[in-house]
């Protein structure tokens, strides 16, 4: 049997930082507002980010983009904004333009990587001394996670629940091979991807507490890091740039900026992005 283990321990190390930026905020405002108090400047003491209190909605950077068109659309070149993408991106990104077929010896398994038509599928299976299946597991891919800057992985999905798929893309070798995990261990497609990992490649996800691998529907809400993952929910600001709202001061606390934070705050909320990016 393999050792129990989950998709986020082959990158524990980067999702160490997949915390949602507006925890930072939160943890700035109610706890470190005290000891940092004194240390802080005087406009972030008195301008806080209002859209980091509790109860605060995400709007998805659509919205953001029928004020914010040119800042989105050249964000929406950039490796960060395509942290996690349809299947179908392998085959846009020519990395699939042939069927992948080839034989683990260590776990006597075979794999198998086609399309069919806006489709991608990666099947294991295992043949008999004549050549002739024993079994043939195939699922069809629903998410690529990993830019491929240095290469992605396939995730699959059962119901509302997300697993890694044995098969993953290596940028450096240009060619598919096993994904981290699957070397000498016949894990399948059985490995859960957990809520930590995810959030570190996708701008928004639901997961369920508690509940490894299981997502509220649809899994991924946003798939590359998002506005939101920087500027942190975008009601608030929405609601009152909307309404023709006065701004008070000179700057909108309505939201966050990262660029009028103090600096130890805006590196902390670019780190757990920009860590995601692979």
């Amino acid at each position: 049997m393999p050792p129990a283990t989950t998709f986020g321990d082959s990158c524990s190390k980067v999702c160490h930082w997949a915390r949602p930026a507006i925890f930072l905020l939160a943890v700035a405002i109610s706890v470190d507002g005290q000891s940092r108090k004194s240390k802080m400047p005087f406009a972030w003491t008195r301008s806080k980010p209002r859209n980091a209190a509790a109860g605060m909605r995400y709007v998805g950077s659509e919205q953001c983009k029928l004020c914010h068109f040119a800042i989105c659309n050249t964000y929406s070149h950039t490796d960060m904004s395509r942290s996690t993408m349809l299947p179908q991106a392998v085959i846009e990104k020519g990395w699939l333009s042939t069927p992948i077929e080839f034989f683990n010896g260590n776990t006597n398994r075979h794999y198998k990587m086609v399309s069919r038509g806006s489709k991608i599928y990666e099947a294991e299976y295992e043949l008999d001394t004549d050549g002739k299946e024993v079994f043939n597991h195939t699922e069809e891919l629903a998410y690529i996670v990993g830019t491929g800057a240095n290469g992605a992985t396939p995730i699959v999905r059962r119901g509302n629940y997300l697993f890694q798929a044995p098969i993953s893309y290596y940028t450096a070798r240009a060619t598919w091979d096993l994904s981290p995990n699957y070397e000498r261990n016949d894990i399948g497609f059985t490995l859960p991807v957990s809520p930590e990992c995810i959030a570190c490649h996708a701008g928004r996800t639901q997961p369920v507490k508690g509940r490894e691998g299981l997502f509220e529907d649809p899994p991924v809400v946003e798939l590359g890091i998002s506005c939101e993952r920087c500027h942190g929910p975008g009601e608030l600001h929405v609601r009152e740039r909307t309404a023709g709202i006065v701004l008070r001061g000179r700057s909108d606390n309505s939201i966050v900026n990262p660029a009028k934070l103090p600096t130890w705050l805006a590196d902390n909320i670019c780190m757990n992005s920009r860590h995601s990016v692979e």
